[in-house]
């Protein structure tokens, strides 16, 4: 597939919305970047939002998609759900307030429906990245626990999915941008997002 290509009409064509979360020095910027550019749509960076109105939060972003079908793709470069989750568990504060709520928010996500894209690399790669940035802003043991807590939280909805009747599995795609050059790891992605919008399938 050429990065030109665009995804046919199919299953789940009026509402895209792909989210792009791991750690920093992942690849998710320069993923973003060239999705952006295939889909010729733009970046929507997700903020930082008090932790007593993130549910609140997410909750609107899910009716806005929901209630407004565009062809446009949506994509989002990290969200609320789930980088405050795994975010105050790597800085040490109390539980997220969308931890009670992760079935209800997981099939509202399943109704518009989100494509999730879990981009990470392995620990001497995201050194190696950190380190030729040199952002003094983030320290790397926050990156490296970020690292673990994504594996872990995507780890425990796939045993969730499969031990609770009533809980779908999410829609991740796990992108190792440490195993692809750049161009190899962006048309993966866009196989797969052609895919679950065309087939409903991931």
């Amino acid at each position: 597939m050429g990065l030109e290509a665009k995804p046919g009409k199919g299953r789940f064509w009026t509402n895209r919305v792909v989210v792009l979360c791991g750690p920093d020095c992942s690849g998710k910027t320069t993923l973003a970047e060239g999705l952006a550019k295939v889909y010729d749509t733009r970046i929507v960076k997700g903020l930082r939002v008090d932790s007593d109105k993130v549910y609140d939060k997410v909750k609107q972003d899910l009716a806005a998609w929901k209630n407004q079908p565009q062809e446009d793709l949506i994509l989002l470069d990290r969200w609320q759900f789930p980088d405050d989750i795994i975010y105050e568990r790597v800085h040490g504060r109390a539980e997220s307030q969308l931890v009670p709520h992760i079935e209800e928010l997981i099939e509202e996500c399943l109704e518009i429906p989100i494509m999730f894209v879990h981009v990470t690399a392995l620990p001497q790669v995201l050194k190696r990245r950190y380190e030729q940035r040199g952002d003094e802003e983030v320290d790397f043991d926050m990156i490296l626990k970020a690292h673990r807590a994504y594996g872990d939280f995507f780890g425990d909805l796939k045993a969730m999915a499969m031990t609770r009747k009533h809980c779908p599995p999410l829609p991740v795609l796990h992108i190792d941008t440490s195993l692809y050059f750049k161009s190899d790891a962006l048309v993966r992605v866009i196989e797969r997002i052609d895919k679950f919008y065309t087939w409903g399938e991931w």
